[in-house]
């Protein structure tokens, strides 16, 4: 402190070089890919929870979940700069407070960081183009806030508006560079009408996984990447394709049971058909998404309310695709994916892998 006394926030649980002034990865904190999407949550068939659907509801902010949701796909503001800020704040050997959902909020910068997500979400809310939160139903959960004498009990309803009592703040600035649009970063299909909620996807819509790689896959310190055989839909991705008036084809790339409890990396960069030995920073126009590794450790442990299946990560890469296919690049019998680390310095070793990384047409 300018006095000279010990600052009360002080925490020493953090990555090297944050409290020396050192800043994030810039992919960190990189919000377009959260952004473009246009839709919250996307609806499930009949709203079915079954997780073999749950691609459909990764949107902006991930799919319809119950009280617990330590499993299962990821909404793109929740991997980045959510996730991300939390394991490149905590750093990963040894995990600092950050890193950890149980002491997560024991570092002040918890409450800045949860704070800004928050304006991110009114910032989204900003770049209207059907942008909307979902349904009624989930508005009427209430939670306790507080303790002794200053606890008050508020529903969901009282604190969407913030700038209506009891909150009555209003963001200095919600202003948000505007989305890369498609095909670097494809938007996907907003619900204009009804909210996620209300609204079942068809049954012919459901997407046909086409390939899927058949062993687990390391997401360590240095590069990995694995190459998926890729067959031509014979489901429902087929007769979507026949029906009438049937709307481009749809493509989904999704990386299942993300399992570990040792870090190699904060993060991966996910990207479709490098070249070989490629940058990957110099094909943005390849890159599906990003990868979190927060929450993987407390994913990967079961007990008897969770499974320990780890995390599940979905993209629409329709816009990758596209561009593919427009430079010849494109083999629609092979598909090779690479995972980049992002922020993994010195790291060494590490344990998390990815069950599964699989390419759907819908």
């Amino acid at each position: 402190m300018p006095s000279g006394d010990p600052n009360p926030l002080f925490v020493s649980e953090r990555a090297p070089g944050i409290n020396q002034g050192g800043e994030l990865d810039p992919l960190f904190v990189d919000i377009n890919d959260a952004m473009a999407i246009r839709h919250f949550s996307r609806p499930t068939v009949d709203l079915d929870p079954d997780p073999a659907n749950e691609f459909l509801s990764s949107g902006f902010g991930g799919p319809r979940s119950g009280w617990n949701h330590s499993e299962g796909a990821l909404g793109r503001l929740e991997i980045t700069p959510h996730g991300q800020v939390h394991v490149g704040v905590g750093g990963i050997d040894p995990p600092g407070w950050m890193s950890l959902f149980e002491t997560a909020g024991l570092d002040p910068i918890f409450y800045l960081h949860h704070a800004n997500i928050d304006r991110l979400w009114e910032a989204w809310l900003g770049l209207g183009d059907g942008r909307k939160n979902p349904g009624v139903r989930w508005r009427s959960m209430w939670f306790k806030v507080g303790g002794g004498a200053y606890a008050v009990t508020l529903s969901v309803r009282e604190v969407l508006d913030t700038t209506q009592p009891p909150l009555t703040y209003r963001y200095s600035n919600i202003s948000v560079p505007a989305p890369i649009p498609a095909p670097v970063l494809a938007a996907s299909p907003n619900p204009e009408s009804r909210s996620a909620e209300e609204e079942p996807v068809p049954q012919d819509s459901f997407p046909e996984m086409v390939g899927a790689s058949e062993d687990r896959l390391p997401l360590a310190a240095t590069p990995t990447e694995v190459e998926v055989a890729v067959e031509a839909p014979a489901g429902p991705a087929l007769m979507a394709e026949s029906a009438e008036g049937a709307r481009p084809r749809k493509v989904y790339l999704k990386v299942e049971n993300v399992r570990g409890e040792k870090l190699a990396a904060p993060g991966y960069l996910v990207h479709v058909n490098l070249p070989p030995r490629a940058d990957p920073t110099e094909y943005e126009d390849r890159r599906a998404g990003q990868v979190t590794m927060f929450g993987v450790r407390e994913a990967s442990e079961g007990d008897e309310e969770h499974s320990g299946s780890g995390l599940t990560f979905s993209f629409d890469i329709t816009g990758v695709v596209q561009r593919l296919q427009e430079t010849g690049e494109w083999d629609p019998d092979r598909l090779r994916v690479t995972f980049t680390p992002v922020g993994a310095g010195a790291a060494q070793g590490g344990d998390v892998s990815a069950g599964r990384v699989s390419l759907f047409y819908a």
